[in-house]
């Protein structure tokens, strides 16, 4: 299995192929975009589900002046499960537009 190098994002498979992890997510939206691939309460999200809860919160970052290099803040109160794929929205959708969470 690959490791995440935290310096530039990157994913390591093996020794041939270095891939960021947009790119990654990308490939996987394109490969299996009816995967499931979270599950949260009742409810299972789909690699495809993913990538546009993730495009739409990285519109609205872009929106609000949020770019690359930006620091947003994210005030987590207590998540429950039912919303916890949002967090994983959050997240996606702020490492697509280069943006750095700050939790609070």
């Amino acid at each position: 299995m690959g490791q995440a190098d935290p310096g530039d994002g990157s994913y390591e498979s093996g020794d041939t192929m270095n891939i960021s992890i947009k790119d990654m997510i990308a490939q996987k939206v394109c490969e299996y975009p009816e995967r499931i691939i979270l599950k949260a309460d009742e409810a299972e999200y789909t690699w495809r589900d993913v990538d546009r809860g993730a495009s739409a919160i990285a519109a609205e970052l872009y929106t609000l002046g949020a770019g690359p290099g930006s620091q947003v803040a994210l005030i987590r109160r207590k998540f429950h499960c039912h919303c916890c794929h949002r967090l994983v929205y959050y997240y996606i959708g702020g490492y697509r537009g280069g943006t750095e969470w700050i939790k609070i």
